[in-house]
């Protein structure tokens, strides 16, 4: 997978795309919010799909960046 170089902006719109899905989800809540995990997935999927990444460049890539949320979480 070919990587573009990084933006000043990209933590901006991540934050930015971070709250509408946040929002979403908290404005539907006839939906389990465990539910929308599969809905996140495909969205990641098409997403990298589109781009012409392969289902092993793609594993790669979320076994690099899987490793940035483990603080998120208490264990």
């Amino acid at each position: 997978m070919e990587r573009r170089p990084p933006k000043a902006t990209d933590q901006e719109e991540i934050q930015k795309a971070f709250l509408i899905l946040k929002e979403c989800m908290q404005l539907n809540h006839q939906i389990e919010p465990t539910l929308w995990v599969g809905a996140f997935w495909s969205i990641l999927v098409d997403g990298y799909n589109s781009c012409g990444v392969s289902y092993d460049e793609f594993t790669k890539e979320w076994d690099r960046f899987k490793h940035h949320y483990k603080p998120w979480f208490d264990e």
